[in-house]
């Protein structure tokens, strides 16, 4: 059936839903250039289902707060004192529920990183490195609960969850204060 017969077709059967009727058969007809299984069939789009979804504010109103921008939680001067050595500026990376920032050391070393994430991810990291069985110990005094192992440090402020990691080459001693200093600002910043 052509796709003009098939909007005909489907005015004959929903009269009044004209508008989102033509709009779904069109949707099927082009998608992929193969014709509609239900060719003909009354939509199963009503005015009263057409009416009862969600408008776009009322998405928005339940959508969880925007993440705040990780290379501005953990800024360039910042990484760059946790990791005492020279990096490279911050590149933000990741999705609208779960961000990251990295600053990786220049290629003439030394080797560092520092790496933030916030959101979701965090706290998916913490589970897996506990699933792993790395020794996690609890850090009082960091945002609502903190856990610290060697060279990450993970904070929750409210609800949103953040992990602080560290790549040197070094034992990890010399950067447990620096990076408990950090994630302490960082989790006042955002209380």
């Amino acid at each position: 059936m052509s796709s003009s017969r098939q909007h005909r077709s489907v005015k004959r059967h929903i009269g009044g839903v004209v508008i989102a009727a033509s709009l779904v058969v069109a949707a099927s007809c082009s998608s992929s250039g193969t014709k509609a299984t239900t060719a003909g069939a009354p939509s199963s789009t009503t005015a009263s289902s057409v009416a009862a979804r969600p408008s776009s504010t009322t998405a928005r109103s339940n959508t969880p707060t925007a993440l705040p921008d990780p290379c501005v939680l953990v800024g360039k001067a910042d990484a760059v004192r946790l990791a005492a050595t020279p990096l490279d500026d911050g590149v933000k990376a990741g999705t609208s529920d779960n961000l990251s920032c990295t600053y990786v050391g220049p290629p003439t070393g030394p080797t560092a990183q520092v790496e933030f994430f916030v959101g979701d991810g965090a706290k998916k990291f913490l589970d897996v490195d506990r699933d792993l069985g790395h020794d996690i110990s609890n850090l009082p005094g960091v945002g609502d609960e903190a856990y610290l192992e060697d060279f990450t440090l993970f904070f929750r402020v409210g609800r949103r969850w953040n992990a602080l990691r560290l790549t040197r080459l070094d034992d990890f001693p010399p950067y447990q204060k620096p990076m408990i200093d950090l994630a302490k600002k960082v989790a006042s910043t955002t209380s």
